[in-house]
């Protein structure tokens, strides 16, 4: 019964938690970040748990692009097209001059490996 309420605790913790670890710690009065990870990451319902959580942040931080979009957000629109419009051909494109000077006696070159 114990490792149930266990669970539990883990499974409150973890709610609305946004996925970061050491908020789900601290809501467990735990201060070891590690052995609350790896808790959460040996047990399945929980590592599920937790993973919907960070999903749930990341589409909260999508919506709110697209709402910075959708308002007219210039600088936000760029990004997203340089970060999701690649295929459309919305890439960084970045220039770099070049310039070198080599001189390689070749008939040198040739000689000292036929020498050998």
């Amino acid at each position: 019964m114990k490792r149930q309420d266990t669970i539990t605790m883990f499974e409150n913790a973890i709610k609305d938690s946004g996925g970061i670890i050491n908020t789900i710690a601290k809501r467990l009065n735990r201060k070891d970040y590690f052995k609350v990870k790896k808790k959460i990451f040996n047990n399945k319902k929980l590592k599920d748990l937790y993973l919907a959580e960070v999903e749930k942040i990341s589409d909260i931080a999508e919506s709110n692009i697209i709402k910075s979009i959708l308002n007219g957000d210039v600088n936000i629109s760029k990004w997203y097209l340089l970060v999701k419009a690649k295929e459309r051909g919305y890439i960084e494109q970045q220039k770099i001059d070049f310039e070198a000077s080599i001189n390689i006696d070749i008939i040198k070159e040739l000689e000292n490996i036929f020498k050998k």
